[in-house]
């Protein structure tokens, strides 16, 4: 979830409205010379188009989406007031979920994340809490995959798993509208505080940093949201206002205490054994990310969050030489609240640390 949890909230939206759900094409092709110890991903072959980008909508890429966009919409059927979770299919074949971009649904009123952080990058540290939120409708879900393929897969908790991805994407046309709920305030242990506007470019989101607004944040506390109505301006649509009291937690500061980690740090071909500041009973994601000009390289690890967690040496053994890379460890709340029948609303608490400019030599 690298880029997910460091931007902390939805891609800007470039695509015109429309109802087409055909594959497109989100980036070069791929051209496996360029590292002659990686095989082939599925669907590269040098100079082939990308999926669906071969002016025949029925290929086998085309079809495993649709079949997805299928299945997906029967996972919308939440009653008023129920709190679930919400578990995605898994992609098409040949495609990995890189775990960057929210997927939207057509059953979704929103977003809510909260963020409290911990990042260490270039000899400095950076501490910061801070919340999202937005509002949308639309038609079809809208999901984004990578081409790619599992060197070694993630099973369960106290696992790792490795995934290499190629630059070719999987996604939808947006036909996503974003609404204007004219006022926005977060429930937080210090009372409702009001969220400041951000409008950029094709989306509207409501921020509020928890520094700047004086706010403290409290694990012991239950964060809500109440967005007003409004009928919509200029592009901003029409929303008819919802308030959620006490739905989602901002977990327990999370920091790795061993070893340092930081700019510089080289980490080893050998397990690697990490220490962090324990939370509760829950499990914590693990994720080392580097990128060559051809390939993205995801070492991902589901732990017991119980303080220590050994990375296997095997899989570190397996990244390219001298690639750079960045460490994420999350702790998450992850809840989905029912609206009205058959609609829901997405809220996700997450404590993470962070630590970037490192390489496996």
């Amino acid at each position: 979830m690298l880029l997910a949890l460091f931007a902390c909230g939805p891609a800007e939206q470039g695509a015109a409205p429309s109802d087409d759900s055909a594959p497109v094409d989100t980036g070069e092709d791929i051209d496996d010379t360029a590292d002659p110890e990686d095989s082939d991903l599925p669907g590269d072959s040098g100079d082939s188009a990308a999926p669906g980008d071969s002016g025949d909508s029925a290929t086998p890429a085309g079809e495993a989406f649709a079949a997805y966009l299928t299945s997906t919409t029967d996972l919308c059927a939440y009653e008023d007031g129920d709190i679930v979770t919400f578990e995605p299919d898994p992609p098409p074949d040949g495609y990995i979920d890189p775990g960057w971009v929210e997927p939207y649904l057509p059953c979704l009123d929103g977003l809510l994340w909260l963020t409290r952080s911990v990042v260490d990058y270039d000899g400095g540290r950076d501490e910061r809490a801070d919340a999202t939120a937005t509002f949308f409708q639309l038609e079809t879900v809208e999901q984004m995959w990578l081409e790619g393929e599992w060197l070694d897969e993630q099973d369960g908790t106290d696992d790792c798993g490795l995934a290499r991805m190629g630059r070719n994407g999987l996604g939808t046309e947006s036909d996503i509208v974003w609404l204007d709920p004219g006022s926005v305030s977060l429930e937080t242990a210090d009372g409702w505080v009001p969220m400041d506007r951000q409008e950029g470019g094709f989306v509207l989101n409501w921020g509020l940093d928890f520094a700047k607004a004086g706010v403290t944040p409290d694990e012991t506390a239950l964060y809500g949201l109440d967005a007003g109505g409004s009928k919509g301006v200029g592009k901003w649509g029409p929303f008819a206002g919802i308030e959620l009291d006490d739905i989602v937690a901002l977990p327990a500061e999370l920091e790795i205490t061993s070893p340092t980690l930081g700019d510089g740090v080289e980490i080893d071909r050998a397990d690697t054994e990490l220490q962090w500041t324990k939370g509760g009973d829950g499990t914590v994601t693990i994720e080392i990310v580097g990128e060559t000009p051809m390939r993205i390289f995801d070492l991902r690890c589901k732990a017991t969050d119980d303080g220590s967690f050994t990375i296997p040496g095997d899989l570190l053994d397996q990244l390219p030489a001298g690639l750079e890379v960045t460490l994420t460890m999350t702790r998450l709340d992850d809840v989905w609240v029912g609206t009205t029948a058959g609609r829901s609303f997405h809220a996700m608490g997450m404590s993470l640390y962070g630590a970037f400019g490192m390489s496996v030599p």
